[in-house]
This record gives structure tokens, sequence and C-alpha cells, in this order.
């Protein structure tokens, strides 16, 4: 008799532990797919950020940066935008719509010189198969002033890498040219991605 109450109490207890590490796998593993996602995004989000950061101050400042892409993405460049395109199961963005990163709308097509950034910066997430697809996209406008007008102006051939390529910024310098009379400072950042 005691035998058997230890038989039947070993196979209790197992029978307790296997339901117990049934449910932490049942609702833990979709909890730690989410929390992987969304960190995914939020370091995207932060990479592109940062490469804008860079972008602008060898524009203000010259000089050249290599910039290790580290997020699991592909960074596209096509001879003026940059894209950072990732694919997740799920997404921290409302799907479907194109929303800014910044102060500008995404539809911008120039600003005012001293109020408006020179950047556009948006991030669109669509979902295909119970999969997500986000894009972020950096682009730069014409800032207009009363006297000229200004620009950062991305420059190279069309290209793309993924995780642990590089981004090499290089200022080229700027020219002075004269679009429908006036003025525009377009500033020559290369963009080489290898």
């Amino acid at each position: 008799m005691k035998g058997a109450m230890e038989a039947i109490s070993v196979v209790l207890v197992t029978g307790v532990l296997i339901g117990v590490v049934g449910s932490i796998y049942f609702w833990g593993l979709p909890l730690i797919e989410k929390n992987k996602d969304i960190s995914i995004l939020e370091n995207s989000e932060f990479f592109i950020k940062n490469l804008n950061d860079e972008i602008k101050n060898i524009a203000n400042s010259g000089g050249i940066v290599n910039k290790k892409i580290t997020v699991p993405a592909t960074v596209s460049f096509d001879g003026e935008n940059i894209t950072l395109e990732v694919e997740t199961g799920g997404t921290i963005y409302a799907k479907g719509a194109e929303i800014p990163l910044g102060r500008n709308f995404c539809t911008m097509k120039n600003g005012i010189w001293g109020v408006d950034n020179p950047e556009i910066l948006c991030v669109k997430s669509i979902e295909i198969d119970d999969r997500f697809f986000t894009t972020y996209t950096l682009k730069y406008i014409m800032l207009e002033s009363e006297e000229k007008n200004y620009k950062i102006q991305l420059d190279d051939s069309p290209q793309s890498g993924g995780s642990d390529r590089k981004i090499k910024i290089e200022n080229m310098g700027s020219i002075e040219i004269n679009e429908q009379g006036k003025t525009v400072v377009k500033t020559i950042v290369k963009i080489t991605i290898s």
C-alpha cells in the first residue's frame, strides 16, 4: 500500500510539472517573441535616427564616418532616399499608415530655413501572411529662406546591404546653383554601403 502511494505521488507530481512547464511554454513563448520583435523595431528606429544625426553632422562639419549596420535589417540607398527594412512577427506601429518619426510630415516637399528640419524620417508597417514588414525611410528636403535655399544632397549609385555591413558617409563639399532664379546651396554627402 505504501509503495502504491509513492508511485501515485510520483505520477501526480510528474503530471503537475508537465502541466506547469507546458503552460509556461504555451503562454511564455509568444511573450518572448513579442519582446524580441519590440526590441528589433526599437533598435531599428534608433539606428535610422542615429544615421540621420551622423549625416547631418557630416554635412555641417565635413569629414568621413563609417557606421556599422547593427540591426537585422536591409539598408538600401536608391540615389536619393535611404530605407531600412525589417521583418518581424508583430509591430509597434499602426498598420498601413506612414508615420513621421520627427517634426516634419511625411508628405512635405520643402521646408522653411530655421523652422523645419532638413530631413523627412518616416516609418510604415504592413502585414503580409501574419508577418510584418516595417520600412523606415530617410530623405532630405529643400529648406527655403529669403536669400538662398539649402539642401543636403545624398549622392552615389543605388546599393544595399544587411547586418554587419558598413555605411560610409562622406562630405563631398558644397555647390551653389541657380534654380528658378534663386541660389540653392547643396551640401553633397556621398553614401556608400559596403
